[in-house]
């Protein structure tokens, strides 16, 4: 019933949003609309090397937390300025699931091929 799937993911965005205060109180935790859905978004605190933290409604009311380090070319810069915050990212994609948030990103100018 497509209703009551859509009423289990708004009730899961609305826990998950309430997740974040009680983790990270005084934070900022909006709703963004991603490719495949809500999420419920923490902005992180530096912002150094990842600025944001998703929760994101998955099948039998798991919830799936995704973060993109390095996203940024400032933030790839500052994480693998230091080697051993490089190195537990790499040895963590191993054991935690992670994938690439692959896109183009470019500053205003068209991509040359």
């Amino acid at each position: 019933m497509p209703g009551a799937n859509g009423d289990q993911e708004s009730f899961l965005i609305r826990t998950a949003t309430q997740l974040w205060s009680i983790v990270a109180p005084n934070r900022e935790v909006e709703v963004v609309r991603g490719r495949s859905g809500d999420l419920s978004r923490l902005t992180l605190p530096t912002g150094e090397t990842v600025k944001f933290a998703y929760l994101k409604p998955g099948p039998s009311a798991r919830m799936t937390l995704s973060m993109y380090p390095a996203d940024t070319l400032s933030q790839a810069k500052r994480l693998y300025a230091n080697s051993s915050r490089a190195k537990a990212v790499l040895v963590s994609a191993r054991t935690a699931g992670i994938e690439p948030n692959f896109h183009f990103g470019f500053m205003g100018l068209p991509p040359h091929f």
